[in-house]
């Protein structure tokens, strides 16, 4: 779309924005400009009830905290810094009047001083409020932060960042332990569980199952340091001689897992540790050798363990520590789903994109590629967008299938959806791709009901990227899960190829799973001609219902003669097609 001429505000207007007057322009000139841009005669005529609207609706965004960082492009307009929103829409309106795309976050990071920033600084802005300025003024919260976020200390301390140092740089929290756990049951003021005693590995080292949690406590001792150490037995299933040993620790605070092949072999020399801050979790895994390995947890920072504050009058300080034995040490990155689509496998098949997000969250590569995996390498990596952005690259589908999809990266297209195809209130269709399905016949229904709660709207066009809407669906109610989703049903016909447009609503972006329940029968071969004469007519009808409930004039290829292969037939009636 073709970016808007800058309106001109007749200069020394009075009126406000937000009201109507019965002279042109308005008193915000950056609020001016961008509704003139849009409605010129707002500032030629009077600033009318229409006028207000646009204001209403262009510049009350700015600053909004539903409008996304302004150092992230998204496909609303607009950014949740208002000073920053306005500097960047008075040089581009287009920002501020259909989507804050990577030209705005370039004007962003030029004009409200994006890039580096130093943890501490006193000038970088409070850890508890967003500001388009990188990092914040608590050097420990910050450090904390960006090391969940890096972009947080490079980008913007936008309301994510916000969301983070709430978490990481509080210090009250008191880890639950989950149902079930276990209990390493070590009394105050003892060691009894020590990784080494005198030089020699200690006799209360406790057993740890995998995936079996753990409930622990480090407290004050009359002469050392507490150090809880646990025991696991690692194990190769494939026979490749490694596993991957992946461990998790909650805390009241900042404490640190090491992994060690000996009880007494020091704790720098950890072959791998976790770290945690606050009240975040850390997490860490490598792959290992089989065998028994052990675990070792401390108050302070790794590699140098402290000794907790209170006395055995208190709680003390408490941990939760688990881990996993996973079988998958192959390298994830470089094969599998793409990274902008979520998938129950570890890594992605861009492997530099991989590699970069599994630095920021090893699960990425241990586990699975989530949501939060796909949120990660929308974030950080130099992506393209989407292979079917564009309805000229739209990907052919066929038959009853699941086909993963992510409108993440995705640009909004130039066509409006029909009268009436949204639900009031939802806003516009915004980042899409698209699909095609052509040859078939008959009843066909798609649905993105397997989406989790991303917003949806399907719309199916013929006659080209720009041709006729057969059907448009915003939301449906009957999705077990998520009434956000869309269904779409229409009768297709053999002679036209339909363009299947899958877009997030408003401001709703994400991943999801574009579902065909319904395919309709291939064309050509004429499969409800059961008499075999060339044409569909009353012989076959007759025919269809003699064996009505069986399998054997089956048209759909489900399995059982019913009511969709008399759809089917119905809407093949007359001479079969070539």
């Amino acid at each position: 779309m073709a970016r808007p001429a800058w309106g001109q505000c007749p200069p020394g207007a009075i009126g406000s924005c937000l009201s109507a007057h019965p002279t042109p322009g308005c008193s915000d000139p950056t609020c001016c400009a961008t509704v003139c841009s849009i409605e010129p005669t707002c500032c030629t005529a009077a600033w009318d009830s229409v006028c207000v609207d646009a204001a209403n609706l262009l510049c009350q965004l700015c600053g909004s905290g539903s409008s996304g960082s302004c150092f992230t492009p998204h496909g609303t307009p607009a950014c949740n810094d208002a000073t920053c929103c306005a500097a960047v829409c008075a040089a581009d309106p287009f920002c501020c009047q259909v989507t804050w795309d990577s030209t705005c976050v370039l004007g962003a990071t030029t004009l409200c001083g994006g890039g580096s920033g130093t943890c501490g600084d006193p000038g970088a802005g409070s850890c508890t409020q967003p500001h388009p300025t990188p990092a914040c003024s608590d050097a420990a919260c910050c450090e904390s932060v960006c090391a969940v976020d890096p972009s947080c200390c490079s980008q913007a301390w936008d309301s994510f960042c916000v969301s983070v140092a709430a978490v990481a740089c509080a210090s009250d929290c008191v880890p639950t332990c989950p149902p079930g756990s276990d209990d390493e049951f070590e009394f105050c003021g003892l060691s009894s569980n020590a990784p080494c005693v005198d030089g020699q590995p200690g006799t209360g080292i406790v057993p740890i199952s995998p995936g079996q949690p753990m409930c622990g406590r480090i407290g004050p001792l009359d002469s050392g340091i507490d150090l809880d150490a646990f025991r696991i037995e690692v194990t190769d299933t494939d026979g490749d001689g490694l596993a991957r040993l992946l461990v998790n620790l909650t805390s009241s605070g900042e404490s640190f897992v090491a992994v060690l092949p000996a009880p007494c072999a020091p704790l720098a020399d950890a072959t791998v540790h976790a770290t945690v801050s606050g009240c975040l979790s850390g997490s860490a895994s490598l792959c290992i050798a089989p065998g028994t390995w052990y675990l070792v947890v401390a108050r302070g920072a790794f590699p140098v363990p402290s000794a907790p504050g209170g006395d055995c009058g208190m709680l003390g300080f408490r941990y939760v520590l688990s881990a996993q034995v996973l079988d998958n040490c192959e390298d994830a990155c470089g094969s599998g789903p793409p990274c902008l689509v979520p998938h129950d496998t570890p890594g992605c098949a861009d492997a530099a994109c991989c590699a970069t997000v599994c630095a920021l969250d090893p699960l990425c590569c241990n586990k699975s590629w989530d949501q939060l995996c796909v949120d990660r390498a929308f974030e950080n990596c130099e992506g393209t967008a989407p292979e079917n952005d564009s309805c000229d690259s739209a990907i052919a589908i066929s038959g009853a299938a699941s086909v993963p999809f992510s409108v993440l990266g995705a640009k909004p297209t130039e066509l409006a959806p029909p009268p009436g195809c949204l639900t009031a209130g939802s806003g516009a269709l915004g980042p899409d791709v698209w699909f095609s399905l052509s040859k078939v016949q008959g009843p066909v229904e798609l649905t993105t009901c397997a989406s989790g709660g991303f917003d949806t709207a399907i719309v199916i066009y013929r006659d080209g990227c720009d041709g006729t809407t057969v059907v448009c669906s915003d939301d449906d109610a009957l999705c077990p899960g998520n009434s956000l989703a869309s269904t779409v049903e229409f009768t297709a016909s053999c002679d036209e190829t339909y363009l299947v447009r899958v877009a997030g609503v408003g401001a709703s972006a994400g991943a999801g799973t574009l579902t065909v329940r319904q395919p309709g029968s291939a064309c050509g071969g004429c499969p409800a001609d059961l008499s075999g004469d060339g044409i569909i007519d009353g012989t076959d009808l007759s025919a269809l219902l003699a064996a009505w409930g069986s399998s054997t004039a089956d048209i759909s290829g489900d399995g059982t003669v019913d009511g969709l292969d008399l759809s089917v037939m119905l809407a093949a009636w007359g001479p079969c097609q070539p």
